[in-house]
C-alpha cells in the first residue's frame, strides 16, 4: 500500500493500472475504472472504494468510468442508471459529509435534483467492478461470470485495491470473491442487519451490502443508505486516524 500519496503519483498511478485494463482485450473493449479523479480523492477523508459486479454497455466501447462522472456532473442527473448511482452517491456524500461530527441518514440529505453540485462528490471516490468487460445483454449480472471474471482479474483488482489504499471499502455483493485474497475470516464478520455485514481488517472497514441497484422501494432505498452509515460511525471511521 502506498501511504499518503501525492496526486501526481496517483496520476501515475491510475494511468498504469488503465493501461493493465487495456490489455484484456477488445470485443467488448473493458472499461477503465478506479480513481475518478486523482487530485480529489488524494485529499479525501475518509478514502471510500466501492466495489460492483459489471457495467452495462450495449455497444462495448472504449472508455472510462472517470468519463460516465464527467457526463452525470454535465446532464445534472444520471439518467437509466439512478438506481445505482443514487444510492453511491449519497452514502459518499454522507461520509465526506459529516455535520458536527455526525453523518447525516437518508432524509437529512439534501436532494441531488435540487443541488445538482453534489454529483461532483463522486469525484472524491474510487469505483471498481469484477468484470472490466461490460454485460452487452442485459443490466442484470449472472454469478458464474463474475466469479469467472474474479478469477481472470484478480491481479489487477487486488492491484487497484493496494494501489488506492482506501480507508472503506464498500462490496456491492461482491465480497465473497475476496475472501482468500484479503485475507477475510468470516468468523470475524459482525451482521449488524440483515443486509449489512462489516469487519475490520487491516485497518480498513470491509461492509458488505446487496448491490446498490438491488433496494428499489423508497424504505428499502433509505434502509441500505442508513445503514452503511451507522456502521462507519459504530466503527468511528468517519475520520480515519490512518492518514
Amino acid at each position: 500500500m502506498l501511504f499518503n500519496m501525492k496526486p501526481d503519483q496517483l496520476i501515475s498511478e491510475q494511468k498504469r493500472i488503465e493501461t493493465r485494463i487495456k490489455t484484456l482485450g477488445r470485443n467488448p473493449y473493458p472499461i477503465r475504472d478506479g480513481v475518478l479523479n486523482p487530485m480529489r480523492y488524494s485529499t479525501s477523508n475518509p478514502k471510500i472504494l466501492w466495489v460492483l459486479q459489471e457495467a452495462y454497455d450495449r455497444k462495448g466501447n472504449d472508455w472510462k468510468m472517470s468519463e460516465l462522472i464527467d457526463r452525470f456532473v454535465k446532464d445534472k442527473g444520471f439518467g437509466k442508471t439512478w438506481q445505482t448511482w443514487e444510492m453511491i452517491l449519497y452514502v459518499s456524500w454522507s461520509i465526506l459529509n459529516p455535520q458536527n461530527d455526525k453523518l447525516l441518514r437518508w432524509n437529512e440529505m439534501p436532494d441531488h435534483s435540487e443541488k445538482p453540485e453534489l454529483i461532483e462528490t463522486l469525484y472524491n471516490i474510487a469505483f471498481i467492478n469484477v468484470k472490466k468487460s461490460p454485460n452487452t445483454v442485459d443490466s442484470r449480472s449472472r454469478e458464474p461470470e463474475i466469479r469467472k471474471a474474479y478469477k481472470q482479474n484478480k491481479e489487477i483488482l487486488l492491484d487497484q485495491i493496494s494501489t488506492y489504499d482506501p480507508d472503506i471499502i464498500i462490496f456491492g455483493n461482491t465480497m465473497t470473491y475476496f475472501y482468500n485474497d484479503l485475507g477475510i475470516k468470516q468468523d470475524k464478520i459482525v451482521i449488524h442487519s440483515t443486509n449489512t455485514n462489516y469487519l475490520i481488517n487491516n485497518k480498513c472497514l470491509y461492509i458488505d451490502v446487496y448491490h446498490p441497484a438491488y433496494k428499489k422501494g423508497l424504505k428499502q432505498r433509505e434502509a441500505y443508505c442508513d445503514e452503511i452509515v451507522e456502521v462507519i460511525e459504530r466503527c468511528d471511521f468517519t475520520r480515519t486516524k490512518k492518514r
